[in-house]
């Protein structure tokens, strides 16, 4: 069961998704946490994003 602490610190908020999608990360391994963290860090190094389209992925 991933850390619900941890995923919240990366921004992500499981209480306020659909049920499935929490599900889905409820059950992320320590390791997939991880790669989501090192994802969202380099994703923020690289500054402001202007706009978004219909991609689904939000920090």
């Amino acid at each position: 069961m991933a850390d619900i602490a941890a995923l919240r610190a990366l921004g992500i908020a499981p209480d306020q998704l659909q049920p499935e999608y929490r599900e889905v990360l409820e059950s992320l391994t320590e390791d997939e946490v991880r790669v989501l963290s090192q994802l969202k860090q380099r994703m923020d190094s690289v500054g402001d994003v202007e706009g978004h389209g219909d991609g689904g992925v939000f920090w």
